[in-house]
């Protein structure tokens, strides 16, 4: 398990111990994920992300969890996911990629691992991953709309569409077996490409670019807009004939 900033370190520690104190006789289960999970965390930076099970979730939990919450806001803990067994064991159809990446990077602060027991179908990733593809698509063209023209807004929505793009291509891998995923961008892009059999010369320009300023001009901005849109479609089109019955 990947070592904290002692500062982070010592906040999660804390606040596990709030919520034990807070919710007695109702909390099952604290884990961290995320990015202090799987080491990528940045102090100043990353958010501290948890995941909360209790015997059942009602208002009464989310009302004594509320202050608790909202006092540790501005210290990097965001709002924490709260579920009950049942919420657990019926939604990995539906949020495959997102308990997907749990699986894979947690850390249990008290209670026993909820996620352990939660199985992921292949199919249900790749189904998942078709659906997120394709409404980005849509909604990344809706954007465009109002972003086009204004150089500040187009590489906003390049980063951060590019992000989403990235959790995508992290669980594709994994439904097609792979299972060493914490490496840089490039690389993780390289992969998919072999895999698919398509490029993606514009997600690389973004990933190398490391979200900062893309400096380019008109033209040149306009025709990466133009190709990232096309590989968004390529990507998804792809992903929709793996579910396609082999001849």
């Amino acid at each position: 398990m990947p070592s904290l900033h002692p500062k982070a370190e010592a906040l999660l520690q804390k606040f596990s111990h709030e919520l034990e104190l807070k919710l007695l006789g109702q909390l099952r289960s604290v884990v961290l994920y995320g990015s202090a999970a799987a080491g990528t965390y940045v102090p100043g930076q990353s958010d501290l992300n948890f995941l909360i099970e209790v015997e059942k979730v009602s208002v009464q939990v989310l009302d004594d969890l509320a202050r608790l919450v909202q006092r540790y806001a501005g210290q990097g803990i965001t709002a924490p996911l709260v579920v009950d067994p049942e919420y657990l064991r019926r939604s990995a159809d539906v949020f495959a990629i997102e308990f997907s990446e749990m699986k894979a990077y947690h850390r249990v602060l008290f209670g026993s691992d909820p996620l352990e027991a939660i199985e992921i179908k292949p199919e249900y990733l790749r189904l998942q991953a078709e659906s997120e593809l394709k409404q980005k698509l849509l909604l990344l063209r809706r954007l465009y709309l109002t972003a086009a023209g204004h150089g500040k807004d187009e590489d906003r929505l390049l980063f951060q569409s590019f992000k989403s793009f990235l959790v995508v291509t992290r669980a594709l891998l994994r439904h097609l077996g792979e299972d060493q995923l914490l490496i840089p961008h490039g690389q993780l892009l390289a992969k998919i490409e072999a895999r698919l059999q398509i490029k993606l010369p514009s997600f690389h320009r973004l990933a190398e670019a490391r979200g900062g300023p893309l400096k380019l001009k008109g033209d040149e901005r306009k025709q990466l807009i133009r190709d990232y849109l096309e590989e968004v479609a390529d990507l998804a089109r792809a992903v929709d004939r793996m579910g396609e019955p082999s001849s």
